[in-house]
Order: C-alpha cells, then structure tokens, then sequence
C-alpha cells in the first residue's frame, strides 16, 4: 500500500494497508483509521503494532449504536487492541479509532 506519515507538534500519524482478516479481526500497520462492529458481533479486534502497554485508544462512533457504548476491552502490546460492546446489534456499527503513544 501507500505510505503516508504526519507529523504535527510531536503527534506521529502513521497510514498504511489494511487488511479485514474476518468479521472479527483487521490487521494494519497504522496509527489511526475507521473499523466496524458488524451487525450480530460483539467485537473488532485491530491488530497494529503501534499498541503499548500505555497507549491512549481514541474512539469515535461515525453511525448509530443503538445505545451501545464502544469500549477498549484489552490492549496487547505491539500486537492489538479490541473494541467491545455489551450486546450485538442489528446493524453494523462504524467508528474512527487513534492509537496516541
């Protein structure tokens, strides 16, 4: 893929492919992107390298989450982090996410 790195007062933006290895699990090599929840799971595990024990995970909701609150249920160092939700849903749900280290 395309490379494409930002670099603004210290805050590193890395971009890179990605790859939807099921309805589960995303792998990339990047900082930031979008994902989903899809419609009867519960959640999206983003494989990237970026993750640290310390890592700050932003995430922002860009659709209807039928009240669900999205949530970092577990990050791995340097392997992944998973976005949760409580109870499936009858729709998918897409969200922007941001590894800060």
């Amino acid at each position: 893929g395309k490379f494409k790195e930002l670099l603004a007062g210290g805050l590193k933006i890395i971009r890179q492919a990605v790859a939807e290895n099921s309805k589960t699990e995303l792998e990339t090599n990047s900082t930031a992107g979008q994902a989903q929840i899809y419609a009867g799971e519960t959640s999206m595990t983003i494989r990237t390298p970026y993750v640290t024990e310390k890592s700050l995970i932003y995430i922002t909701p860009l659709s209807e989450t039928e009240n669900k609150v999205l949530y970092v249920a577990r990050q791995i160092p340097a392997e992944s982090f998973t976005v949760e939700i409580n109870a499936p849903v009858e729709r998918n749900i897409r969200f922007n996410w941001f590894v800060v280290n």
